[in-house]
């Protein structure tokens, strides 16, 4: 399936914004090595009629986890799935395979790009070979390599790099038991501005099993162990050690940070017994451990090293019709976190009910208390001492309606209290899906949130030899709207079109410095932060927005013309102001809007 772009983009000129017509073509493709094996390759890809992301305002030190979209990633992406920090508690797809570290964002435009450079890694090419043996060997390979890109003056922002996966699974006795090996590499071409910055060589390695048994085979036992290892100069591991996954630098704990170093590595093992089926009751209960120097991020995803979880999940399935309702679900969960040295993180009890009607509408309802006890955090100060972290409490509820009906309505609200009260966070998430005919279905939904948060991390301020670590108390109104249109004309023609305006506020208020990091009341771990607060965060007033339009056409069986138009504006002032949602969008419409316009056709060969 060859494929042409023609591309009209805005470029940064040094007179200001023109227009840059580009060409560019390549190839995906599709051979069936045999009935069960098919090798899925592709040359130079390009993404352009993939919806955009959702824009989002990260005040936190993790990076946020970004939905796959790009055919050529999701196709068969189950294959090489290896979860980590995953199960019926808590599950934030973190895991040794991320797609989206393929083609990812330079990382090094923070230093070296300007507005006229890439913001993405460009896929020099990329293959695939899945199948499943006769035997029951589920085999998937892939294999990237990707371009080095370039900021100003031609310093690089993300190396040229490889990446591979290997992921076997082999099922046993009946399909009912299996075990599976997971291998990923990359590997990284830096030279003397990324040396010292970028870890040169990444490996992981995996294995997994399970197994049923029992009556009816309705429990199971899963196991898995990973090792990881990281190479690059004593700059790039130093750098590794004190990042937010690691922060071997926190002067009360038990890491040191080893500046001669070369390599890191970790291992990451897990274990979970469960009952999936058979009456009324099913649970889940399991054990997680990463070491401190566990890395996964070259290729996957992880928050944080350093970390040992249990957690217990049992649910209740009544699913006969009663009178008052059609099923109902119930489930009551406990975990607790510690870090490998024993320091308590997290103690948290939840349940939730889930009910639907003889009507098809559904309500959802639960809550989590968490912080139960003498818990801390040791990311909160960002390398300095863990925090002592104080009870929180978490309801939730959740209305949807008869999907079959014209008019589907979906309603979310939460509230968080936290810090003995002096924090409140609160979200509202309204969508509506309209059925107006079998070929339009268009779709509406908003995202309110207000976070008045009394710890937020404000910064680490430095004087004469002593750190000072500071929060602050943060008044955040962040309001997004979603809105999909999808529309069939025809079996061959359809026309998609995504619009995202997004408005998120904040003013910062009470700084104030840690005092006393472990004291039992919250007001005691705190004084007020007398120095300057030159460096530290602004109040802000961020205005985004993201539009996606496509129109495609399958002029023949397997070959599409498609008309994308994509447009993107951005607004931020220093002050959170006192204007309104509708003001704040009258603002960013009045913005120079960044539109590109792309026709790419891409015709199908089979032989």
């Amino acid at each position: 399936m060859p494929y042409v772009v023609a591309k009209n983009e805005p470029r940064t000129t040094v007179d200001g914004v023109d227009r840059h017509q580009s060409f560019t073509a390549g190839a995906d493709f599709k051979y069936g090595i045999t009935s069960n094996f098919t090798l899925d390759g592709t040359v130079n890809p390009d993404f352009g009629q993939v919806e955009q992301d959702p824009a989002v305002l990260n005040l936190t030190q993790f990076e946020t986890f970004l939905q796959e979209k790009r055919p050529f990633f999701l196709e068969g992406t189950g294959v090489y799935q290896f979860p980590v920090n995953s199960n019926q508690v808590n599950n934030n797809g973190e895991g040794l395979f991320y797609s989206r570290r393929i083609g990812r964002a330079p990382q090094l435009s923070y230093l070296y790009a300007d507005a006229a450079s890439p913001t993405s890694t460009t896929i020099l090419g990329a293959g695939k070979l899945t199948g499943r043996t006769s035997g029951g060997l589920t085999v998937g390979a892939l294999e990237a390599v990707t371009r080095r890109e370039q900021g100003v003056s031609g310093l690089t922002i993300e190396p040229a790099s490889n990446y591979g996966v290997l992921r076997l699974a082999q099922d046993l006795n009946h399909h009912r038991s299996g075990i599976g090996l997971i291998l990923t590499s990359v590997y990284r071409s830096l030279d003397s501005t990324s040396n010292d910055l970028l870890r040169r060589s990444a490996l992981v390695g995996g294995i997994d099993a399970r197994h049923q048994f029992g009556p009816g085979h309705n429990y199971q036992l899963n196991a898995a162990v990973t090792a990881t290892g990281i190479a690059g100069s004593t700059a790039a591991v130093t750098s590794t050690q004190t990042d937010p996954a690691h922060q071997y630098q926190r002067p009360d704990g038990p890491l040191t940070v080893d500046t001669t170093r070369t390599t890191l590595r970790g291992d990451a093992e897990t274990i979970h017994f469960a009952k999936y089926g058979g009456g009324v009751v099913v649970f889940e209960t399991s054990y997680q451990r990463i070491s401190p120097g566990y890395e996964i991020n070259d290729m996957g995803f992880l928050n944080r090293a350093d970390w040992q979880d249990q957690s217990t999940w049992v649910g209740l399935n009544f699913l006969r019709r009663t009178k008052v309702y059609h099923q109902l679900n119930w489930n009551f969960n406990e975990w607790q976190d510690w870090t490998s040295g024993g320091l308590q993180l997290e103690r948290a009890v939840n349940t939730n009910i889930h009910v639907q009607f003889h009507n098809n509408w559904y309500a959802h309802a639960g809550g989590t208390v968490g912080q139960l006890g003498a818990t801390f955090s040791d990311r909160a100060t960002r390398g300095g001492p863990a925090l002592r972290v104080s009870s929180y409490s978490a309801p939730w509820v959740e209305i949807q309606g008869d999907q079959r009906f014209v008019l589907y309505p979906d309603v979310f609200a939460q509230v968080v209290t936290a810090d003995e009260g002096h924090t409140r966070r609160t979200y509202v998430n309204p969508s509506l899906q309209v059925r107006l005919s079998a070929r339009t279905t268009p779709s509406i939904g908003m995202n309110y949130s207000r976070n008045e948060d009394n710890t937020q991390f404000f910064d680490n301020f430095v004087v004469g030899g002593v750190t000072h670590y500071t929060f602050a108390h943060i008044d955040q109104t962040t309001i997004g709207v979603t809105f999909r249109l999808d529309y069939t004309a025809s079996p061959t023609l359809t026309l998609q079109i995504y619009a995202n305006p997004f408005v998120s506020k904040g003013t910062y208020s009470d700084v104030r410095e840690v005092v006393n990091a472990r004291a039992d009341k919250y007001a005691d771990r705190f004084a007020p932060y007398t120095g300057s607060l030159a460096g530290g965060p602004q109040d802000f007033d961020v205005r985004e927005f993201n539009s996606t339009t496509v129109l495609r056409w399958e002029y023949r069986p397997g070959s599409s013309f498609y008309l994308v138009w994509t447009q993107g504006r951005e607004n931020f002032d220093p002050a959170a102001g006192t204007s309104t949602f509708s003001a704040d969008l009258d603002k960013l419409f009045q913005v120079q809007p960044s539109n590109t316009f792309l026709v790419k056709v891409v015709h199908w060969f089979d032989w």
